[in-house]
């Protein structure tokens, strides 16, 4: 009698399952590896989004290959009758949604590469005779003030808007 149990929780994201692709031009793209070994052959093509899609997936065929770059050297990504899993579309990583991360990040940053610049600017043992003047420290300062304003309102509207989602 078997004396380890596996719990597990349920798989998250869409349960609607997975569909395969049975048809011959999907399938021919993944019969083999990456040092072409010969001789694969699939049941179907799987690309699941979210992990209940792969558990759906698992359930349904007999055999699986998982496949991620097919990178395999070996002949181990060569599938021999199986199901191959792609996990090429199994990701929740939004591009559009970094992009704007590091906008706000960079935009909360720009005062801590300003302020060095300024002090630089106004030092005469580095700047000599080409230290800013009074008038030119003014506009230098109200520029810095608005950076301060513009970083310290970005992560808030960023929370606020949720990214703009």
């Amino acid at each position: 009698m078997p004396t380890h149990v596996a719990r597990a929780r349920a798989p998250r994201g869409d349960t609607s399952g997975v569909a395969i692709d049975r048809s011959a031009d999907a399938i021919a793209r993944h019969l083999e590896d990456a040092a072409h070994f010969p001789g694969g052959r699939a049941d179907g093509v799987a690309r699941p989004r979210s992990e209940a899609a792969v558990a759906d997936a698992i359930r349904v065929a007999t055999h699986v290959l998982p496949i991620g770059a097919q990178s395999s050297l070996t002949g181990g990504a060569t599938p021999r009758g199986d199901l191959v899993l792609s996990t090429r579309a199994l990701t929740t990583i939004d591009p559009i949604l970094i992009t704007e991360y590091s906008i706000v990040l960079a935009a909360a940053a720009l005062p801590l590469t300003y302020l060095p610049i300024l002090i630089v600017a106004n030092d005469p043992m580095y700047m000599k005779d080409k230290v800013n003047s009074r008038p030119l420290n003014a506009i230098a300062f109200v520029f810095f003030v608005l950076l301060v304003i513009v970083s310290v309102a970005t992560i808030p509207l960023m929370i606020i808007t949720k990214a703009g989602a």
